[in-house]
């Protein structure tokens, strides 16, 4: 039998960061539009067409560059090591987070729309996350670092090194998540009828939007079945 996996090389968000992961963003989007709208009023003075095309630019380009300025600076190739004590993040030779499977009171395992999440609860009640995006990077095998890192819980459990862990249910698999499903469902069967026999005016955008997000939706809830089956057999 092999051996499991003790390390993955994954694409993170930095996890030293924490909430520079909002505010980065936001600062950035202030500017632009600072930017943009100071070149809007000058721009009236020479013409509509240059003040239109300023904002295209501006908020064009340096939108395109201002995400890709923050895909380098919060974004790190960094690599997941599980040992016999702990789960620790490093960055070249920079630990990020190091955590001993002794503090660990509970963790969840979220995935939704292209981005994934490890929430690790500590015994003090800390929250640590270790946390990626599909669209923003290539990953890597972020799930399979889950299963890796709960096969060592499971082990080191087993061999009563550490207390029991908890493994809390992400949002898809508690029930309330089946329910949203399905009243969404009924929404969007309604909605589908009333495209077809209905004469108001559709307007395709809105309508690509919602049955989109619905698609996406129902993605997670089927991805998250198994888990679901598992957590009502051992419940």
């Amino acid at each position: 039998m092999s051996s499991p996996r003790t390390a993955f090389k994954l694409q993170l968000f930095d996890p030293a960061r924490g909430t520079s992961l909002v505010i980065i963003p936001l600062l950035g989007l202030f500017v632009l539009f600072g930017i943009a709208f100071g070149g809007l009023a000058t721009g009236m003075l020479t013409g509509p067409w240059l003040a239109g095309a300023y904002i295209v630019a501006v908020l064009g380009g340096g939108g395109w560059l201002g995400y890709q300025a923050y895909k380098k600076l919060v974004i790190v190739s960094a690599k997941v090591l599980l040992s016999d004590t702990a789960i620790q993040v490093v960055d070249q030779d920079k630990e990020l987070l190091v955590v001993p499977y002794d503090t660990i009171k509970a963790y969840r395992y979220q995935s939704f729309n292209d981005a994934e999440e490890l929430r690790i609860t500590l015994k003090n009640n800390e929250r640590l996350k270790i946390r990626s995006n599909s669209k923003l990077t290539k990953v890597g095998d972020f799930s399979g670092m889950v299963a890796a890192f709960e096969a060592q819980l499971t082990q080191r459990q087993d061999l009563g090194a550490i207390e029991a862990v908890t493994r809390e249910k992400s949002f898809f698999e508690k029930k309330i998540s089946t329910w949203l499903l399905v009243a969404m469902t009924v929404l969007i069967g309604m909605l589908t009828v009333d495209l077809m026999t209905g004469t108001h005016s559709k307007r395709p955008g809105s309508l690509f939007m919602v049955y989109g997000n619905y698609l996406i939706y129902l993605g997670a809830w089927i991805a998250a079945s198994a888990r679901r089956k598992e957590a009502s057999q051992t419940a």
